[in-house]
């Protein structure tokens, strides 16, 4: 049986990233139904009572662990010695016991996003080669590479990788700036397969909103938007309050929900259940403003976001599912991430700067979103089925290394 190790991403928390996560397992086993996942988790013990597939073990790969013991223990590996690997940490025996590791970070290698993420996306490479496993990086964003430290930890970094899929034009082009070879893929939770039903309580909401005969509009809101509006001293919350007055005064249903929540924790890592908590307490009972406060799945929240006439996120990957199910949609980004999935549809303009995120040009996107709606619903439809095939070949090109390693052995 042939084993693959997952790093940065979870099953639980970030849905984008379980998107991603439940893409690859799902598309790799129908192409090789012999294959066993570890999953590295910064959430274990969560990502343990997600698991629903009987052929992945979910390992604790938590920042202690992963970035700290697994370091020291894959270095003793590579330049000490071999002799103490039975006392080595689960996550450690689980990368070295592989045939392949997949990185599903969603960006690495990211000007301006400080020295630990920086030192984690080294790390990210460094432990799987210094154990001499195969590494994918799965497709993701990276670049720029202007600060002097970033590119030189890239171009370290990047040319041990055994095969990088860049997730669009834009990363493809900064990684021909420092020379380093990539096929291009698009976002491997565009495969992902729709299936399943929305919980009992999210269908009676849309039951009762479709009564009223007034079109929805769905809204995420995103702490790292958030986090980036503080730092430009730019109040989000109240931001966010005042666009939704306006949206419901121009008669339409707002339903606002999370695409990335923990439970029992306030901390806003990878969850924005108390920021739209607090957006919904600020908006204080506005009428046809509906806040459902729950964590759902991945798939989940691609079904929700179906239901919708009309879609407004933050998060990538709700703007993904947006795409997937055909919803015309703007975006509030922070990174070309967004440029690039944008552009795969031929949309570029659907995507509004957080640094221009004032209530007065929010109402100027969505009013230019209603005008456009039908040459944006044509868009998406005629590009959608070449972007998930795209999405698809992340799996071939991860099979094709697993292939090629047992070839050489």
């Amino acid at each position: 049986m042939k084993k693959i190790t997952t790093i940065s991403a979870t099953l639980s928390g970030n849905r984008g990233a379980e998107g991603m996560l439940r893409a690859m397992i799902e598309n790799i086993r129908a192409l090789e139904p012999d294959v066993y996942f570890n999953v590295l988790s910064v959430y274990p013990h969560d990502d343990v009572n997600e698991n629903d597939y009987s052929s992945v073990e979910i390992v604790d790969g938590r920042p202690k662990v992963f970035m700290i013991r697994s370091f020291m223990e894959a270095f003793i590996y590579k330049f000490i010695t071999k002799k103490f690997v039975k006392r080595y940490c689960r996550a450690s025996k689980a990368i070295l016991e592989s045939d392949l590791v997949l990185d599903l970070s969603g960006v690495s290698f990211v000007d301006g996003r400080g020295l630990p993420l920086l030192i984690y996306n080294l790390q990210c490479v460094l432990i799987p080669k210094w154990y001499n496993v195969p590494i994918m990086k799965v497709s993701q964003a990276m670049g720029s590479f202007n600060g002097i430290l970033n590119k030189m930890a890239a171009r370290y970094a990047l040319k041990k990788v055994d095969l990088i899929a860049a997730r669009g034009l834009v990363t493809s082009a900064h990684l021909d700036s420092i020379k380093i070879k990539h096929e291009y893929c698009t976002d491997a939770a565009f495969s992902l397969e729709t299936k399943g039903s929305l919980p009992d309580k999210v269908i009676s909401v849309f039951g009762s909103l479709r009564k009223n005969e007034k079109k929805i509009i769905g809204l995420c809101p995103s702490v790292v938007v958030k986090e980036y509006c503080d730092n430009h001293k730019m109040d989000y919350k109240v931001i966010m309050t005042e666009f939704v007055k306006r949206l419901t005064d121009k008669g339409y249903s707002v339903v606002m929900f999370s695409h990335s929540a923990r439970k029992f924790t306030s901390k806003s890592k990878n969850n924005d259940l108390p920021l739209c908590r607090e957006i919904y307490q600020k908006a204080n009972n506005l009428k046809d403003f509906h806040f459902i406060d729950d964590i759902l799945n991945a798939v989940e929240l691609r079904l929700l976001i179906g239901q919708c006439d009309y879609f407004i996120g933050s998060r990538f990957h709700s703007v993904i599912s947006a795409l997937c199910v055909k919803v015309p949609f703007f975006l509030i980004g922070w990174s070309h991430k967004y440029a690039e999935v944008l552009d795969a549809f031929q949309i570029p303009e659907m995507a509004l700067d957080f640094k221009d995120l004032k209530v007065k040009k929010l109402m100027e996107k969505f009013d230019e979103l209603i005008e456009e709606e039908d040459r944006i619903r044509n868009l998406i439809e005629s590009n959608l089925e070449g972007v998930v095939n795209l999405s698809g070949k992340n799996s071939e090109l991860a099979i094709r290394l697993l292939e090629a390693k047992n070839e050489t052995e």
